[in-house]
């Protein structure tokens, strides 16, 4: 061996034979490295799934005083923004009503069972057995 050979030079790799045996052992071979790939490609994205979940998890936890800190500001700068009713009165569909016009309503309406119809003196439906 010189000095000028390359490192290696003398390690030969056997070339798989060229017949219809060494065809079948390469393409067994280069499937069960795809299956391999697939494999820890899976495992691969579970794990970055996994600590994507966890360093999500782990930011809302420390910043959950800043969102109650929003939360609040914004329900303070609604209620101050939103007319108070009258007291006394009934707020429906965002229409006031005072006490004396919703008691004089209430008291024109009939009881439900008013609209009801009475009682019917028809013979039952005959039931079919299949």
């Amino acid at each position: 061996m010189s000095s000028n050979d390359p490192p290696f030079s003398r390690l030969r790799l056997a070339v798989p034979g060229s017949g219809l045996f060494g065809r079948l052992i390469t393409i067994a071979a280069g499937a069960l490295l795809l299956v391999a790939a697939l494999m820890f490609s899976l495992l691969l994205l579970a794990l970055l799934l996994a600590v994507g979940l966890l360093v999500l998890a782990y930011l809302k936890w420390k910043t959950r005083h800043l969102r109650r800190h929003s939360d609040e500001s914004l329900r303070e700068q609604t209620q101050s923004s939103q007319p108070k009713p009258a007291s006394g009165g009934r707020v429906i569909d965002g229409e006031v009503i005072g006490d004396a016009e919703y008691e004089a309503r209430s008291s024109t309406r009939q009881p439900p069972t008013a609209n009801l119809p009475t009682r019917c003196n028809h013979p039952p439906r005959p039931t079919v057995d299949p």
